[in-house]
């Protein structure tokens, strides 16, 4: 019994880690740093850096580009098509785009973060799906969701639209963030240093369920022996 309420506490922090946020609002507001890179908006440039792209909140931030076969993109373009999802255009004043279907665009802090995400789009035609995905300052993944799958973009014949989409951890240990695939392009990179708590409800609700479940167990093992 005790080993299968061990489990569950483990399976139970390892769910409250992290989340895929949808909301740019779930970022702590008092920490929350906004890149929008408008400073490239007059110079476009395909490259695959780095380029450094923000540092005015103490923390450095550089963008590059990775595995695009040299089509990672920085600025803004008059016509970025995307597809059924619509264009993006010279009025969104500066973006970062993979140019590409496959390979990834990659943002890395010289200071761990524990919330990363922008406002984006991609071309859902495309057979390869769009991830978001955080490492450590090892290197290692410690946190990976297919958009496509988990929380799909749909902006039909839109213009400079899209959807916020992120990961935020229970600890500040994010060193770097990176979103793949697709032709995605995004812009107003936003972050916080600030540790993420759960909601004390949706513990209470997990730890009760998983209580039920141990007790509904413990009842059914009894009357087999009797």
């Amino acid at each position: 019994m005790r080993i299968l309420v061990f489990i569950a506490l483990v399976m139970l922090f390892s769910q409250a880690q992290a989340l895929l946020m949808l909301n740019s609002s779930e970022i702590n507001e008092e920490q929350k740093q906004v890149i929008s890179f408008t400073q490239f908006a007059n110079s476009p440039t395909m490259t695959q850096g780095p380029v450094e792209v923000d540092s005015t909140a103490g923390v450095t931030v550089q963008w590059s580009g990775v595995n695009t076969n040299d089509n990672a993109y920085i600025g803004n373009d008059s016509y970025y098509s995307l597809g059924n999802n619509g264009v993006w255009n010279t009025s969104a004043e500066g973006y970062t785009a993979l140019n590409n279907s496959t390979g990834s665009i990659r943002y890395t802090f010289n200071q761990d973060v524990s919330s990363v995400g922008a406002f984006m789009n991609y071309l859902p035609d495309s057979n390869n799906h769009v991830t978001v995905t955080a490492y450590n300052r090892s290197g290692q993944v410690i946190e990976t969701y297919d958009i496509n799958n988990l929380a799909p973009i749909s902006t039909f014949r839109g213009t400079n639209q899209g959807a916020f989409r992120g990961i935020q951890r229970t600890m500040a240990d994010i060193a770097m963030f990176e979103v793949s695939n697709s032709y995605v392009v995004l812009d107003h990179l936003s972050y916080g240093i600030t540790t993420y708590t759960p909601e004390p409800s949706s513990l209470f609700m997990a730890l009760a369920g998983m209580a039920g479940g141990l007790l509904a167990l413990r009842k059914n093992r009894k009357m087999q022996k009797s």
